[in-house]
Parts: structure tokens; sequence; C-alpha cells
């Protein structure tokens, strides 16, 4: 019956009707003549009709398939243009064509050609043909096939080149029609014509088809590729012909992953490393991120890999190392290519944990130090240009008849690109010849000369630094103050807003505060600068080249210098933000940290430390600080303690100073450090305003947080209360800093097992922060979430109880996911805490009544705590990631997986022990877990041991009385009817 499904289903209704003809007739003979011959004649009319139909049906049939072959569009491509490939499919499927892609195979041929392009266009309407620069240095297999398309005599009218890069068609292609879309970044106006030239040539499309078609996918090539503000490329680019080769071959076409394509570019400064990455990297349209990363500093390094996880819209990141490991993994998991351009790096070793190890991508590399050798497979040591090369850089600037005096130029520069360069831009603005330059150029290098020493470069470009600096001071003296200025800050990317913002006005040097009153003159000291090509000028920034930097600097005399560092300084310490703790300032403050670096080393190596820079160091170590750079922020504040010590003794900066590492150290568990610079700046504030300050209300209130996590409890109760006895005796004292204090004292309570009092003070704090700050602000939900604890604690079995903790858990979530996303830390820890009240909720209300509901809501809350445990806070090897565990690990323990659950309790563990030592309550919290597993798993033994050491911790740090002592007690006094949840 199978040859009778496939005859479809007119060619079944006519062969029916046949059957059934024959049938009746051999019935209707027992019948009279002429009924019989009625009944004969009415069936082989019906039969007839059939017949006509599937007639009828047939030639419709072969219709459709013409119009079918009519609307076939056919896209040859190499494979290495496959993304123009898929755009264009894209668009003729939305157009309503439709369309098959055919790669263009190299190599050698196994057939003809000819029959090759025979067999792949035999049901074409039109054929498209991707038209590219690879298409065009195709080998021998690829061309010789591309050139058997346009032979062939049915396409020779319907076959159409899509032009990509405007390099027209190759001669075998020259009959064809040729279609530029070179330099479109529209997609519309890309496809547009090549949608008219295939309905001139007959292609059809069905609007029906198109309809179902959908919304575009398919990126458009012509829109270029992901990338960061690249170098401008340089117009008068010249040579490096054999290096773009080589770097091309090795970061875009070899095998492999980000390992296998790397390359560093090394060489002296000026070689014209930074250009022949910006001219390699403009105009790579086979990839889909190009990112530039100034590397010449970890903080630069850090903001821009920073706005790479922005622009791949990464969550915004607290800690940096988190940054870079979420980032990391999203490029190795990216669909697409990419290259990461590192430029100015100092060495390997300070680049090591900052460039990615797997991906799609590639990775370029230029920096002064040749040794690069682990992370780096590739190194291209960058020579000095040619002859002919520096000849032709000079007469594109200069036009001359004789290229002797040209050549004499380049030879006493060395051959180098940027002395070539200042001194070409030199010529040309002075309008200086080429042998006046020569002349004046050997009577300012002999003293270099006369030196001998390694030097050559800098002293060269010195000299050239020198005449265009002369010159350009000759043509607005302001230039020179705005240059002697900008030398001081980071090269690249120097805000406008520092000397154009009136609110800075009074920290500029007088002649340019005047300047800028009339801004005439302001403006023709940077069109001066910029002639002469000492200062990159855009709307936003200005850029100085390092060498020039550092030679404008050296230049200066001592009063000179003194004077302008002194302003930079004033500059930064106006324009950074006073609260770098407030997230609306992170912008500004990350725009303008590598500045302050940079301006605060100049001033430490020159002895120029001062209450202003003192301040400013402090506040960038506090920046640091809350955005997750602890070891950086460890230095900064470290180095400011030092400065504050040598440079005065004022005692509330010192305290503000001790306070800042007592944070640090908070933060890195680092607990009895944080505590002795808690209780220095305690007691410098006190002695410098008194001990009923709000700042030593503050003070208080950090050291009361150290002394609860070293379990110092009565201590840490003594230093609530007094910042809260501080707080409300000063009179309009807000609300929140009570709301604070109570709600420290509370988790003091909370931890000595006073549950009542401790539920009672914190609902009264996030009362209180509720009322001051709003009942949606992060601070209040913390303060919630505590609550939320005390109230599970205190219900223990309870369902009622464990229900008012789930409420307000559940609202402190929900506050802070808004407040501050998925992935912060407190929103985390919330995370954690609500799911184990819902896993012990349900516990309590559905163990002995309905288990198999029980086991749903297990099976529930371990999705939940699975979504958890993959946020970035709980993927490291911290007290947060072991809270998380603990809990985990017990409704594991009761859902049945008791391996895994021991595995995860284990683990935490061991980071409670490495964080607090193994006589800390938390750790004892493990071991409460590990009790219920081992006996579970069926050692009571092992079971009653971990019960004695939790017994002993909780006894020792809290006092024989505390509730989870009791608890321990009774599984000791009966482990086989005792309670082990």
């Amino acid at each position: 019956m199978r040859w009778f499904m496939q005859l479809g289903w007119r060619r079944q209704a006519a062969l029916g009707t046949v059957v059934a003809a024959l049938v009746a007739a051999l019935w209707l003979t027992r019948l009279g003549h002429e009924v019989a011959a009625t009944a004969l004649g009415v069936i082989s009319t019906v039969a007839a009709l059939a017949g006509a139909y599937d007639q009828l049906a047939g030639r419709e049939g072969r219709g459709r398939k013409q119009q079918d072959r009519a609307s076939l569009v056919v896209v040859f491509h190499l494979r290495e243009d496959l993304r123009w490939a898929l755009w264009l499919e894209d668009r003729l499927n939305a157009a309503g064509f439709l369309s098959r892609l055919q790669q263009v195979p190299g190599g050698r041929e196994t057939g003809s050609a000819q029959d090759w392009a025979e067999r792949t266009t035999a049901d074409a309407g039109c054929v498209l043909v991707v038209l590219s620069g690879r298409m065009r240095e195709a080998d021998e297999g690829a061309s010789s096939r591309v050139a058997a398309l346009a032979a062939l005599r049915r396409a020779r009218n319907r076959l159409i080149c899509v032009d990509t890069d405007g390099l027209g068609a190759p001669p075998a292609l020259a009959s064809a029609a040729c279609l530029s879309i070179a330099g479109i970044h529209q997609h519309t106006l890309a496809w547009q014509p090549i949608d008219d030239a295939l309905r001139e040539r007959g292609a059809r499309s069905d609007s029906r088809r198109a309809d179902t078609f959908g919304a575009l996918s398919a990126p458009f090539p012509g829109m270029g590729v992901i990338n960061a503000s690249l170098p401008v490329a340089n117009p008068n680019f010249v040579g490096r012909a054999a290096e773009l080769t080589r770097l091309r071959a090795e970061l875009v076409d070899a095998p492999g992953d980000v390992t296998a394509r790397s390359v560093v570019i090394h060489a002296m400064s000026g070689m014209g490393k930074t250009q022949l990455a910006a001219r390699f990297a403009t105009g790579l349209r086979e990839l889909d991120i190009v990112w530039w990363i100034h590397a010449h500093q970890p903080s630069a390094i850090y903001d821009d890999l920073t706005s790479l996880a922005r622009k791949l819209q990464l969550p915004n990141f607290q800690d940096q190392n988190e940054m870079l490991r979420q980032l990391w993994e999203r490029l190795r998991t990216y669909e697409g290519r990419w290259l990461l351009i590192y430029d100015n790096a100092e060495s390997e070793d300070k680049l090591h944990d900052l460039i990615p190890s797997y991906g799609d991508g590639s990775l370029l590399i230029t920096s002064q130090s040749p040794n690069w050798a682990t992370r780096v497979r590739r190194r291209i040591e960058l020579k000095p240009m040619s002859e002919a090369d520096s000849v032709e850089l000079l007469r594109r600037r200069v036009p001359v008849r004789d290229d002797s005096v040209l050549v004499q130029i380049a030879d006493r520069l060395g051959w180098l690109p940027l002395s070539l360069e200042q001194a070409a831009s030199y010529m040309r603005e002075a309008q200086c010849s080429p042998a006046g330059y020569l002349r004046q150029l050997t009577v300012r290098f002999s003293e270099t000369l006369a030196r001998g020493t390694q030097a050559y470069y800098d002293r060269s470009a010195t000299t050239t630094y020198r005449i265009a600096r002369e010159q350009t001071t000759r043509v607005e003296p302001l230039s020179g103050v705005l240059l002697e200025l900008c030398c001081f800050f980071s090269p690249d990317a120097i805000p406008r807003d520092l000397f154009e913002d009136p609110r800075l006005a009074e920290a500029l040097p007088e002649v340019l505060r005047s300047a800028l009153s009339e801004s005439l003159p302001y403006n023709a000291a940077i069109s001066a600068a910029r002639k002469f090509s000492l200062l990159g000028v855009t709307p936003q920034s200005f850029t100085m080249h390092r060498v020039v930097q550092r030679l404008i600097r050296d230049e200066l005399t001592p009063k000179v210098r003194d004077e302008r560092l002194g302003a930079a300084v004033r500059l930064l310490s106006r324009a950074f933000p006073q609260d770098p703790n407030d997230p609306r300032t992170w912008d500004v403050c990350g725009s303008l940290q590598s500045h302050c670096v940079t301006v605060l080393d100049e001033v430490e190596m020159h002895d120029l430390v001062s209450p202003e820079s003192i301040g400013l160091s402090r506040r960038i170590g506090e920046y640091q600080l809350v955005r997750g750079a602890f070891d950086a922020a460890l230095r900064r504040l470290t180095r400011t303690l030092a400065q504050l010590r040598g440079h005065g003794d004022d005692p509330a900066q010192l305290a503000a100073a001790q306070l800042a590492l007592s944070r640090v150290h908070y933060r890195q568990a680092d607990l009895h450090r944080a505590r002795e610079h808690a209780e220095v700046a305690l007691r410098l504030n006190e002695s410098a305003v008194g001990p009923a300050d709000r700042t030593t209300a503050a003070i208080l209130l950090e050291l009361a947080k150290i002394q609860l996590e070293l379990t110092e409890f009565e201590a840490a109760r003594s230093s609530a209360t007094r910042s809260l006895a501080i707080h409300q005796a000063l009179d309009g004292s807000p609300g929140d800093l009570v709301g604070l204090s109570l709600e420290t004292l509370g988790i003091v309570r909370w931890r000595l097992g006073e549950w009542p009092r401790a539920a009672a003070e914190l609902r009264e704090s996030v009362s209180l922060l509720a009322g001051a700050l709003g009942a949606q602000s992060g601070v209040t939900a913390r303060a919630r979430t505590c609550w939320g604890l005390v109230l599970r604690d205190a219900a223990r079995h309870d369902a009622a109880g464990l229900g008012a903790a789930e409420t307000q858990l559940q609202l402190a979530y929900t506050a802070l996911r808004n407040a501050h996303g998925a992935d912060h830390p407190d929103t985390c820890s919330a995370a954690v805490h609500l799911a184990d009240t819902r896993h012990r909720l349900a516990r309590a209300m559905f163990l002995r009544g309905d288990p198999e509901r029980l086991r749903g809501e297990y099976e529930r809350i371990a999705g939940d705590f699975e979504q958890i445990m993959q946020c970035l806070p709980m993927k490291t090897q911290k007290p947060g990631r072991a809270c998380g565990l603990v809990r985990q690990g017990h409704l594991l323990n009761n859902y049945g997986e008791r391996e895994r659950a021991r595995e995860l309790v284990h683990e935490a563990r061991g980071i409670y022990i490495q964080s607090y030592g193994p006589e800390h309550p938390y750790v004892a919290e493990a071991l409460t877990r590990l009790i219920g597993i081992e006996y579970d798993l069926g050692d009571v033994e092992r079971s009653v041991q971990y019960a004695h050491e939790a017994r002993q911790i909780y006894a020792g740090t809290y006092g024989a009385a505390h509730p989870y002592v009791h608890q321990i007690d009774e599984f000791l006094a009966d482990p086989a009817h005792a309670g082990r949840d």
C-alpha cells in the first residue's frame, strides 16, 4: 500500500473511482440491460470528471514547482564569509524568497567545475555570490568553481555579485551584475538594491512566506564590531606590512582558542606599537568584539574591563575579582569572535591575572618589556622603520623634490615613528623647510650625542618636543601652561571638566583661570597644542603621549613643577567625590581614579605631601574598598596613614584613616587587625572631639561589628549600647543612626540567645530605619533580615512562628533585590535564609500529615538553593558561601541526598575554620548539621562526636544556658528519639 499512499489524494481519488466502476459493472450485469447501461454511463461520466480534475491538478502542481524554482535564490559564499551569507539568507526569507546557502569549497576538485556549477544551480532561479577580499584571494579550486558559475548559460543573466568591500568583481565574474554595499551601515539600505536586482531578473517572492518568517535575526555585518573607542587611525601610517600580515595570520586566521591566538608587540617607547595595534584593529570585520584596554595601570585595566562587562550586559560588581571571573566566563561562552588589545602593559607579571585564559578570541598586547613567555605564545619585536617607509612618512606631510634631506632627517631621528611624526608635524605647521629643520636638529642634537647614553630615543624625541613646544608657546603662551599642567595626569582621557568646570576654577593657576573667563585665549591654547600633536583633543577629554609628559616634567624648574603639581592636587581633590561610598558617585570616581593615582605618585616622589593630597589619597582608598579592590585599598590606606603620621598630628584625620583601614581588614576577615585600627580610631576621635560625638558613635558601631564576629559579645553589647546612648542624647539625631545602633544591639542579643529582647530591638530598628530611609532601603532590608532570623530561631518547629519569619525575610529579600540586584552579597544572604526558613516551615507543616507534599516542597526549595548558589558572591571561598552550603546541605539531607549533603557541609566547615578559627560558633553551626547527616547515614558514633564538639564550642562561647546548647543536650540524652533538625 506504500505506493498508493505516495500517489497524492487527487490521484488516489481518480484510481478509486475507476475501481469502483469495475466493481459496479460486475454487480449490475445481474440487472436489466437498460438499468446497467444507465448506471455505467453515470460512472463513466464521474471517472472522466475525476480524470480531468487530476489533469488540472497536475498542471497546477507543475506551475507551482516552476514558481518555487523562480523564487529560489542560491547564495554562494566562502566559509570565511558565512556572516554575510547568513544575513542574505535572513533578508531573502523575510522578503518572501526561497533561499539556500551553498559554500564554495576550496582545494583540489573531485569533479569538473562545470559539473559542480550545473549540479548546485539546477533548481535555482537566481544566484547570489558574496564577493569579498577572500573570494578574490581564493585558491585555484574555489576560483574555478566561481568562474564556472559565471559561464553557465542559464545562470548568466541571473547571477548577481554582492560586493562587500567595494573592490569590484574579478575578471572571472566580469560579465555578472555587481552590486556594491561597501560602506553602507544600515541593513535596509544595503538590501534594497539586491532586492530590486532579484526582481528585475524574474525572482518571485511570496508575501505569505514573508509573513510567517517573522523578525530578522541575523546581524548586519556591515554595522561593524563592538569596540571600545579605538585610537583614531593615523592617516599617515605607512609600512609595517609584514607585521600586519603576521598579526592577521596569528590573531584572525589561526586555529585554536585565545591561548593559541595571542601576540605581544614589544619594543622601546615610541617605536609605534600603539599605532600598529590601532591600524590592525581598525576595520576588522571578521570579529564581533574588538576592545581596547589601557594597560599602563591596573586601575585603568579594571575600568576598561568593567566597561566591557557592562557592554555585554553583565551586572555591576563590588568585587573586582568576581567581575573578572564572570567576564572571562562570558567571553568563554560568547558565540562570536573577539579581540582584546592591552596597550602599554608594563610586564607579564602585572598582567597575569587580568587576561582571559579561554574562549574563541584573540589577545594582542603592546609592551616595552620583551619578557613574555608564559601566557602569550608569540612575540613580535618591532624594529625601527625602513629607510623607504621613513622617507615616505615624511614626504606625505612635507612634499619635496629631493629626498636626500629627508633621509638625513630620518637617520638623525633613528627611524623612529614617533620622532618622525613629530618632525613632520613641526615642519608642516611651522612652514619650516627640511633643510632648515635639519640644521636646527643638528644644533640641538649634538649635546645628546656627546653624552653617549642609551636614551637615544628619549633625547631625539626631547629635541622634537622641545622645538614643537617652543613654537606652540610662541603661537599662544597659554598653551605652555596647559601642557605643563596636563603632563602630571594619567596620559589617557584627561577630563576637560577639570579645567572648564567653574566650580574648580579656584584650583587652577591664575593665568589659566583668567583665560577661562574669556574663553578665546583658552581655546587658542588648545588649538596651538593640537597643531603640533602635543595634545589630543576630543569634546570630553585631552590626551598626551606619555613620553611627551615625561619630557615636559623633566624640563620644568622645581618652582614651576611644584606649582603645577599643587594645582593638579587641588583640582582632583575638589573634583573627586567626598563620599565614595555613595553608589551615585562611582562613575565619577572611576573616571578620576587613574589620574589621582598618577598625581599622588608624583607628590610622593617629590616630597610634596599636603593635607589635600592626604585627604585625596584616603578617599581613593575608600573607593577601592567599596568597589572590592581590597588589596589596592589596603596599600593606599596604609600609605595614607604613614603620610598622616609624618606630616602632622591631626587626630580627626588620623581617626578617619584608621577607621578606613579597619573596614578593609574586616572585609578581608582579618578581625584582630580590624579591631586594633578601630580601637585606635576611637581613641583618636575621642581626644579630638570628645566621647559623645556622632563620629565616635559611628566608630563604636564598626567596633561592635568586629567584636561580634570575634565572639566578644559583652564588648560588642557595650559598644552598641554606648553608640545608642550617644545618638539618643544628641539633639536632632537622625533616626537611621539610632536604628543602626539598635540593629547592632539586637544582633548581639540574638547571638547570646536573648531572642525576645532581640526581636523587640530589631523590630524597633526596622521601624526607625524605614521612617528615616524608607521601607525599601537596603539598610532597612538588612535589619529586617536579622529580625526574620531571630523569629525563625525562636519559632524552632512552630509553623506560625516560622510563617512570621518567612514574611519578614521575603520582604527583606524583595527590597534588597530591588535596591542592589540579585547578585549583591546582602541579597544572596537574604535569599539563603528565606529558602532555609521555607524548608523548616514545610517540614513543620507536612512532616506527619502529607509526606508527598513535603517532598514536593523539598524539590522546589532545592531548586531555589541551586539557583542561589550560582550567584557571584556564592562562588568565592568566603563565609557567605559557607552559610549557603550549610543550609543547602541541611535540606539535601532531609531530601535523601545525604552523601552530597555531607560534602557540602564539610566544605562550609573548612571555610569557616580558615576565616575565623576552629572554635568559632560558625564552625559549631556546621557541626550541628553534620550531627543529623552522619546519624542518617548510620554513623551514630561520629554523629555523637560532632555533637560533643559543637556543644563545647557553643558552651564556651555563649554559656551552658544558651538554647543551642540545650538542643544538643536533648540529642545526646536520646539520639534515637531526639530531634536532629
